[in-house]
């Protein structure tokens, strides 16, 4: 149980990640409405791009390749790629699918967890856990 209760810092580390690439410093704005948008849009942002990391690693694992993607990669890296994915839902989703598969195979190559044999020494593989979610 304690094992267990020690992996609430994926909770810290999304906590991190909205603050580290939000820019939540400092908002220019008096606007009660546009700052709740503001706060609200990362946590957003996370929910999708860790997401799609899961749909990223299903691929790996439909192609046989048994390798984790990090997601904490998936937060610093492909950030044109997800532009142009939300630009496309702004534009009536006409290039969506195109953009989500450049942004999978993106991560598929570039967002693989650096130590997997030390992974399965600690954290949830340890415990048996596995991921949850994807598609």
């Amino acid at each position: 149980m304690l094992q267990a209760y020690r992996l609430r810092w994926q909770i810290e580390l999304i906590f991190k990640e909205i603050k580290s690439y939000s820019g939540w410093h400092r908002f220019n704005t008096k606007s009660a409405t546009l700052v709740f948008s503001l706060i609200l849009m990362p946590f957003v942002e996370v929910a999708l791009k860790r997401y799609l990391a899961h749909a990223a690693q299903a691929n790996l694992y439909r192609s046989g390749v048994i390798e984790e993607i990090s997601t904490h990669k998936v937060m610093k890296s492909g950030t044109h790629l997800f532009g142009s994915m939300i630009s496309s839902l702004m534009e009536s989703g006409k290039r969506l699918m195109s953009c989500i598969r450049n942004l999978l195979l993106f991560w598929e190559q570039n967002a693989k967890r650096e130590h997997p044999a030390r992974d399965g020494c600690s954290g949830r593989t340890r415990l048996g856990l596995c991921k949850l979610g994807g598609a």
